[in-house]
């Protein structure tokens, strides 16, 4: 829609846009730029996933050690009284 818009306000067509972008454009280099960007946006979620495993497993060693604790408390506390 945007390259319509373009073109409607000149006077050459949609053809003679794309032409003209695809012989200035290295396509081989666009395309392995491309890649690289895409492969660096996969290695940003894979490290999101990792963190938020890893955020997880110390939360749930934290409640563990919290229950741990309370339960050493409630022995303590039950061996004071005798």
């Amino acid at each position: 829609m945007k390259l319509r818009k373009v073109v409607a306000n000149h006077d050459f067509s949609l053809d003679d846009l794309v032409e003209s972008i695809l012989n200035d454009v290295d396509l081989e280099n666009y395309a392995k730029e491309l890649a690289s960007k895409a492969q660096e946006g996969n290695n940003v979620k894979e490290r999101a996933v990792e963190e938020t495993k890893e955020e997880a497993a110390e939360e749930a060693g934290d409640d563990a050690e919290d229950e741990e604790e309370a339960a050493e408390e409630a022995d303590d506390e039950a061996e004071n009284k005798y």
